[in-house]
């Protein structure tokens, strides 16, 4: 590093001029940073380009070249604490604090060439829509030589100084394409990548899921065989493109499957990068430029996942042409392999649910069968093995797969959950203790103590005539009953009776039915919402 990177005053009068124009009305902030950069830095040839594919400083962050800060007192940098997260309380308990860059100025070595960075963010419009726009400085000639005056030296000059910053460009463009332990996301109408949703895909995995395993094998083999076949398609002059819909009710395992899937297709021989999209809304822009700027660069990255979660809330009727132009239009898709998921295939338009050359397979994930009830039991059997209060037997899951009829995995799940933190915090436990020593005792626990729901009647098909025959008998009962109760001493096996643990979850089997009943038929499927992919729970077993 040299000891004078860059003329003592040339900083502090660019930056005086960065600072008056954002003070006024600008027509062109890069060009007007541009001229003055170069006639502040006349020694210097001056390249303006933009983060896109040019990630310089996370270039930094992977060791890959140096940056340091040489800005002093003229930048303009808010200094913001960061908590820490669940994740890394442990490494990290008092947090750290971060600096927010808007205007800044760092000397950058990469392979012994010294370079200097300007790094400029602005809102570009009224609704905070934010640019960052970048300059790279090099060197026309060493710092205390001679400047050239001779024109043909000066452009030669330039040119050589040019290609040093094409190289770096080049190098950081070639690394910034590709993805380095992260996914894309697409939110307010940009890619960004992210590194801690990642990190949570990256704990789940096809052990974690529990499916039939014709389902399980259908969409691994599906996406997995697509990727691998790349000369099949070409040799049949087929397009080499894909696209799959994951639909039914929610906390049936379709988010878990594309965590899955994910893990699989970045931990292969060849890495797969993976797309999510998370909504196509921005004020500045709408959401056809969205879905345009979605397809480029799965285009540019291809082949890769390309993932719309509730594809019937971001496609909607104002953009589904559209949409439909960039899925099978003239631009080529090769490489792209398209997952839609949905709650409501009903909701899709047919030209996007029932057209094979758009999305050419479906899958349907239903409320869970006893076979899989069972296993998804013993898989929590297996999470708690060596916790002797709260195991669960291979005859506990068993016979809790039959106690749960018409449970989704997420229930399943709150099920478990629930029970657990029931006995961490003894709210039930002795309870539960008190009925096993009942039974023990040559007793039975009380099973008088039923839930009712109460369900108003529903006016029967033939119209207000045939509703005021019918009328009589809805007011001699007025509302039908319908009665949740426990399940019964008869119906637990002689070896559990006494399991205070087995006798938590059966409360909790009860308290789960009444919250299904109350909510009705949507009841097994509000136990998670739309957008979970995002949240990143690595111990998410619901959908």
């Amino acid at each position: 590093m040299t000891d004078y990177p860059a003329p003592p005053t040339a900083h502090e009068h660019a930056f005086f001029a960065i600072h008056s124009h954002f003070s006024e009305r600008r027509p062109s902030t890069e060009l007007t940073i541009y001229k003055a950069l170069r006639r502040d830095y006349p020694e210097y040839e001056v390249v303006a380009t933009r983060v896109t594919f040019c990630h310089l400083l996370s270039f930094v962050d992977y060791g890959l070249a140096t940056a340091t800060p040489i800005h002093g007192n003229n930048h303009d940098i808010s200094r913001e604490y960061k908590p820490p997260t669940q994740r890394n309380k442990k490494k990290n308990a008092d947090g750290k604090l971060k600096d927010k860059v808007r205007v800044g100025l760092w000397e950058y070595v990469w392979e012994g060439n010294e370079y200097l960075y300007y790094h400029v963010e602005y809102d570009a419009n009224s609704y905070g829509t934010k640019e960052i726009v970048i300059f790279l400085l090099s060197r026309k000639w060493p710092a205390g030589a001679t400047p050239e005056t001779a024109l043909e030296a000066i452009g030669a000059a330039s040119e050589a100084a040019k290609q040093q910053i094409d190289k770096l460009l080049m190098a950081v463009g070639k690394w910034s394409a590709d993805v380095h332990s992260e996914i894309y996301v697409f939110d307010n109408t940009t890619w960004r990548k992210d590194r801690n949703l990642y990190l949570s895909v990256m704990g789940t995995k096809w052990s974690d899921v529990i499916l039939s395993p014709a389902l399980k094998d259908g969409i691994i083999t599906d996406i997995t065989t697509f990727f691998d076949s790349e000369e099949m398609y070409t040799s049949l002059n087929i397009p080499w493109k894909r696209g799959i819909i994951l639909h039914g009710t929610p906390g049936n395992g379709k988010t878990l499957s594309i965590k899955a899937l994910i893990n699989t297709l970045q931990t292969g021989e060849r890495k797969i990068p993976s797309l999510y999209v998370k909504n196509l809304d921005n004020c500045s822009y709408g959401p056809k430029h969205s879905i345009r700027e979605i397809f480029n660069r799965a285009r540019t990255l291809a082949p890769c996942l390309l993932i719309f979660e509730d594809l019937d809330s971001l496609v909607t009727d104002k953009i589904r042409a559209y949409f439909l132009n960039e899925v099978d239009g003239l631009e080529s898709n090769d490489g792209i392999c398209m997952i839609g998921s949905t709650n409501h295939l009903n909701k899709l338009d047919p030209a996007i649910a029932k057209r094979p050359s758009r999305f050419d397979r479906k899958y349907h994930f239903g409320l869970p069968e006893l076979a899989e009830r069972e296993a998804y039991c013993a898989y929590w059997g297996k999470k708690l093995e060596g916790k002797e209060m709260v195991q669960v037997t291979a005859q506990m899951a068993g016979v809790l797969a039959g106690f749960t009829e018409g449970f989704s995995f997420a229930y399943l799940k709150e099920l478990f959950l629930a029970s657990l933190v029931a006995v961490a915090t003894k709210t039930e436990v002795e309870q539960a203790a008190g009925e096993a020593e009942v039974e023990e005792e040559g007793g039975s626990a009380s099973s008088d103590s039923t839930v009712v729901v109460e369900k108003a009647d529903a006016v029967m098909e033939g119209g207000a005539d045939k509703a005021k025959i019918e009328t009589p008998a809805v007011e001699k009962k007025e509302k039908e009953k319908v009665v949740i109760k426990p399940i019964s001493e008869d119906e637990i096996p002689e070896e559990l009776k006494g399991n205070v643990f087995f006798r938590v979850l059966c409360q909790q089997i009860t308290s789960l039915r009444r919250e299904m009943d109350d909510k009705g038929d949507e009841g097994k499927a509000e136990a998670t919402y739309g957008r979970e992919f995002i949240a990143g729970d690595d111990e998410d077993d619901s959908d």
